[in-house]
């Protein structure tokens, strides 16, 4: 039987962000442009050996992703969070991107699943990356902008 995720809320500055929290180790976050969803089935199965905290907002796909980026800073500094791996898919994309490119203290690692729109609009040159990503797209997805991505590890 699985875990079941503990949930509480954030806001900052009146901005509500939904946080669901399950596992133990070291931390994932998974970024989400939504509120209410249920935990995903990989978020389901990373809790077994991290500890997940999955964030939920409708901010997170803001067409300004700075400004989600910076959001997304301060919620990870009320959760003390300096040592984490970052998951963004769809809309989110964009503002995980953004935040990795801006965090003094970057994710460790940075995982784009499917993202969705402009990665272009997050204005992070793909230099300004210290995480190494991981960018899996399927076959029916619509390809985020490829210049915005980190080049590949010669």
């Amino acid at each position: 039987m699985r875990d079941a995720f503990a949930e509480r809320r954030i806001a900052i500055d009146g901005t509500p962000v939904r946080c669901l929290e399950c596992g133990q180790g070291e931390t994932v976050v998974a970024l989400h442009a939504e509120s209410g969803a249920t935990p995903t089935e990989l978020e389901q199965m990373l809790a077994q050996k991290f500890r997940v905290l999955a964030l939920q907002s409708p901010s997170f796909a803001a067409p300004a992703p700075g400004d989600a980026a910076r959001l997304l800073a301060r919620v990870l500094a009320t959760l003390s969070l300096d040592k984490y791996a970052l998951i963004a898919g769809g809309a989110a994309a964009a503002t995980a991107l953004c935040h990795t490119a801006a965090a003094a203290g970057a994710p460790e690692a940075l995982v784009l699943l499917s993202p969705q729109g402009p990665l272009a609009r997050a204005q992070a040159p793909p230099c300004a990356i210290n995480a190494p990503p991981l960018v899996p797209v399927g076959p029916q997805d619509q390809p985020a902008t490829a210049a915005a991505l980190p080049p590949p590890a010669r």
